[in-house]
């Protein structure tokens, strides 16, 4: 139509808002989780983990970089789609807190995830060859090569002007601050590989146990690692159940 335009997979709109876009993408999400919900006690634990991943994250993270703009409530939109997804993988409870369903399933925040496709496209703007002109001749001089004295931040790349919040959250800003916050060993790395390495230093991963076993005494154990078992002492201790009995018949 007249206000929006599906270019690569994307639609973009003339009022400069990603809504239509976020809006398709979540809907599409949903509906693939809710298959993914339906095969909760079929499959195992990694078969669950890999669809995610595969088929529904990507959906999620297609071209984030150039959407990464987005309001505060598509992004926890979003993120509600990867969480509810988490809690399928692990077999979480509602009763579970985000802290440990994501410490559970080593899931990264998508917002997390958009912040280092953002560097890493960043990355390859200032040193790949094969980057077209029109974007490294969008990166602005370091500071020192404009200052005319010394500075500590000499190496950090000058941050573009921007006159709106939303303008300040889009790529090119948001990432010239992200980048400068690096440590000049990352920012220095000698390749991509180098520098995604350095970037996923901290990145958490599932221990091999997690997957052994059978599904629903694998759903069992987790829930006991995320503290919320279908437990009447730990419904008690969250104001659901009146009676604390020690133990119950387990539900999954």
């Amino acid at each position: 139509d007249a206000d929006n335009h599906k270019h690569l997979g994307i639609t973009i709109s003339n009022d400069g808002t990603w809504h239509k876009y976020i809006e398709d993408i979540t809907k599409k999400a949903w509906n693939r989780v809710n298959n993914l919900r339906s095969l909760k006690f079929t499959l195992d634990r990694r078969s669950l983990e890999t669809i995610y991943t595969s088929f529904i994250r990507p959906t999620l993270n297609y071209s984030d970089v150039v959407w990464d703009n987005i309001t505060k409530a598509e992004e926890e939109g979003l993120e509600k789609i990867q969480i509810e997804a988490a809690r399928i993988i692990t077999g979480a409870t509602s009763l579970v807190s985000l802290n440990n369903v994501y410490k559970e399933s080593a899931l990264e925040p998508l917002k997390s995830r958009r912040r280092k496709h953002n560097l890493i496209h960043f990355y390859k703007m200032l040193n790949s060859p094969f980057t077209p002109s029109y974007l490294s001749n969008m990166i602005p001089m370091t500071v020192g090569n404009v200052a005319t004295y010394g500075l500590r931040n000499s190496d950090h790349i000058r941050n573009v002007s921007f006159n709106t919040q939303h303008f300040s959250a889009s790529f090119l800003p948001s990432t010239i601050s992200e980048w400068n916050k690096l440590s000049p060993a990352t920012r220095s790395a000698a390749s991509v590989l180098s520098f995604k390495h350095d970037l996923n230093s901290n990145k958490k991963t599932v221990p091999k146990f997690y997957y052994d076993g059978r599904r629903d005494s694998a759903i069992q154990h987790a829930r006991l690692r995320m503290h919320c078992p279908s437990l009447k002492t730990h419904l008690f201790s969250k104001n659901i159940v009146e009676n604390p009995v020690s133990y119950t018949h387990l539900t999954l």
